[in-house]
This record gives C-alpha cells, sequence and structure tokens, in this order.
C-alpha cells in the first residue's frame, strides 16, 4: 500500500495484458514507482510510466466493451458466453456480472485463453477449460431467433453503413454475438430470411 492504489490497479491491470515485453515495462514502471513514490503513476511523460498507463488503458479499454457485447445463452439452469478478447480480462468482467447477476450461475468461456469464470451459488472461481459447446435447447433457440429477428428489424436497408456498425461493434466481437450469426431453421422447419 507505500506505492498506492493506482499504482497497483495499473500494475494488476497491466499483468493481464498479454502484449509481448508486457513484464519488463511493468517491472520498469515499478522501479519508477519505488524511486518517486505513488506520483510516479501520473508521470506520464516519463517512457516508463506512459508504457505502463498504456497497458493498463489497453485492457480496460477492452474489457469495458466486451461488457456491452457479451451474449449469454441460457444453458442446463446456467448462463453460458463466450468471448475471445486479445487480453485475459476475466478478472476484470468479474465484478459487473456478478453484481448485476448475483442470483444467477454463469459462466463466461474465454476462448481465445482456455480459461473460464464460474459464478456459481454465490461462489467464483476460474477454471482451465478447452472448449464451451452452445446449447441446444429449443427455448434457447427460440429466444436467441427472436433477438435475431428484433435487431433485423431495427434495420434500415436503405440505410445500412457496415463500416459505421463496425465502428460501433468491431467485427472481432461478431463471432460471439447470436444476432451477428447465420440464421438458425425455426421450429417449424421454416428458415428465417437471411440478412444481407
Amino acid at each position: 500500500d507505500r506505492l498506492g492504489r493506482e499504482v497497483k490497479d495499473r500494475v494488476t491491470t497491466g499483468f493481464l495484458c498479454t502484449d509481448p515485453g508486457k513484464d519488463l515495462t511493468l517491472l520498469r514502471f515499478v522501479r519508477l514507482c519505488f524511486a518517486q513514490g505513488p506520483r510516479a503513476a501520473q508521470m506520464l511523460g516519463d517512457p516508463d510510466a506512459a508504457a505502463a498507463f498504456a497497458l493498463e488503458r489497453a485492457v480496460d479499454n477492452e474489457a469495458c466493451r466486451l461488457i456491452e457485447f457479451i451474449r449469454f445463452e441460457e444453458r442446463d439452469g446456467m448462463l453460458g458466453a463466450v468471448i475471445h478478447p486479445k487480453h485475459r480480462i476475466l478478472p476484470l468482467l468479474r465484478g459487473h456480472f456478478c453484481s448485476r447477476l448475483p442470483d444467477e450461475n454463469f459462466l463466461i468461456y474465454d476462448a481465445a485463453h482456455g480459461t473460464a469464470l464460474l459464478h456459481r451459488d454465490g461462489q467464483v472461481r476460474y477454471l482451465a477449460m478447452e472448449r464451451y459447446i452452445p446449447g441446444t435447447d429449443e427455448t434457447e433457440l427460440d429466444w436467441q431467433r427472436m433477438w435475431k429477428r428484433f435487431f433485423k428489424a431495427l434495420t434500415i436497408e436503405q440505410r445500412r453503413d457496415e463500416k459505421a456498425q463496425m465502428s460501433h461493434v468491431p467485427k472481432r466481437f461478431w463471432q460471439d454475438m447470436c444476432e451477428m450469426q447465420p440464421d438458425l431453421a425455426s421450429p417449424v422447419g421454416e428458415t428465417v430470411r437471411k440478412a444481407d
């Protein structure tokens, strides 16, 4: 605690970054902090402080974006979601989803790093996982179909601008969003018309 909360948060968040060389960047920052004290976190003119700040910002920004775009599905009485983040952001998602869904059992699977955040019966655990198999429950698939129809109904085809859409919802998140996936066959055998 001698170096303060800001320094601690910068180092712990920066440690979640997967950029090569992050360990050396954080080590240099910590060395600066021991020399300058807690004020080193504000010394963004210093290259070591600026580099550590950039790591923290990259991880925080990705976590904030993913909070907006995570799509849960219900499977076996539990909510499940798959993400493909660049950084190891599950610890940053924990507080948000545990406070938003305190009475729900849920799992967020980080497919890029083979780890999962499991919230079950009020307890949180991190697990190593190899894969997540989506549910096939017809009720859940019906919800996904309805969500996709709602999403499509909001789209004005004449004003569709994929470039603008990608600036609001980066394309790398699309693989984990049900509304961006090909249409599922409806339970009565008819196929919902595909979006262009």
